[in-house]
């Protein structure tokens, strides 16, 4: 059996969902029995739970380990990393455009044993420019433990991280154009850990989608899970999951749609609109279809190929 040593070589205080992934992915390979562990050396991050096992400082590294690296390491900063070892090199892609951006920076040759992207959407991108012949599309988890419906207030909950001018001119425009909503609150969620995220979501009529560039696009995932009604952007990964059932959705750039849309729905609620209560309970139920149960299946298939156990 070999060891599976997640590198990430990265500030653990950014809140950033790839890092969740991998914490989640080292943590339920660990409890299935494989040797497996999150090398950074910045510490453990603290704005989410996680029981993988972790090293602030570098493992031992042998050519029988399989060394997973995410796709925004620099090529040759990936190999000073390795020092000489030989190991199993595995790409976890969980966002291609970082991939490329990366790549473009760092042109220095380097190559993959194996690979993981998350999000059907842009795993053609992610094949064609990694070289790499196989490459399994892993399933994101949704833990309906901690993202779950609670009493709702009329109130519009986001994550502006991503597109924050248009968050700006979001939470302006409504009330310039629908003057009769000017009065709803607004909770912008911003560098908080996951649980009070959630209850944020919980408490939340409401959820602007601000995803941008996404390979899946987890966090409007979440807030269909905690019951809320999701208008905004797909970011384009969140094609694998956005219909017109589950949510009112926007490519980028669509601002004037996106407020208008915002407007219908928030109105719906107030009114107790049978097609808003459909809409959310459709996004509760794709959500659903993310378990955790699902998610370990891909990902142990994955490195079952990669010859992890």
């Amino acid at each position: 059996m070999a060891r599976v040593v997640f590198a990430l070589p990265f500030r653990s205080d950014v809140v950033a969902g790839g890092q969740k992934m991998i914490y989640w992915a080292a943590g339920m390979l660990a409890r299935r029995g494989v040797d497996a562990i999150v090398w950074q050396g910045h510490g453990r991050p603290g704005w989410f739970r996680s029981d993988a096992p972790h090293s602030a400082t570098r493992p031992a590294l042998t050519e029988n380990d399989l060394v997973v690296l995410p796709e925004d390491v620099p090529a040759s900063a990936a190999i000073k990393l390795l020092e000489g070892v030989a190991p199993r090199r595995i790409l976890f892609c969980q966002n291609p455009f970082h991939y490329l951006r990366t790549r473009h920076r760092d042109p220095t040759p380097f190559t993959w044993d194996g690979g993981m992207t998350v999000g059907i959407s842009n795993a053609s991108l992610v094949r064609r420019t990694s070289g790499l012949a196989s490459l399994h599309v892993v399933r994101v988890a949704v833990d309906g433990a901690v993202f779950r419906p609670a009493a709702k207030a009329l109130r519009i909950c986001t994550v502006p991280r991503k597109l924050p001018q248009e968050c700006d001119a979001i939470m302006a425009g409504l009330g310039l154009l629908h003057p009769d909503l000017a009065g709803i609150p607004w909770l912008r969620i911003e560098r908080l850990p996951e649980h009070e995220v959630a209850a944020a979501m919980a408490g939340s009529a409401v959820f602007l989608s601000l995803s941008h560039r996404e390979s899946f696009g987890l966090t409007p995932m979440e807030a269909m899970a905690a019951g809320c009604a999701v208008v905004g952007y797909h970011g384009g990964g969140g094609l694998d999951y956005a219909n017109g059932a589950n949510g009112r959705w926007f490519d980028h750039d669509a601002v004037e749609g996106v407020i208008d849309a915002l407007a219908q729905v928030l109105r719906g609620v107030k009114a107790g609109d049978p097609a808003i209560a459909a809409m959310i309970a459709a996004g509760e139920e794709t959500a659903s279809a993310y378990t955790p149960a699902k998610a370990e299946a891909s990902f142990l298939t994955a490195f079952k190929a990669f010859g992890a156990f």
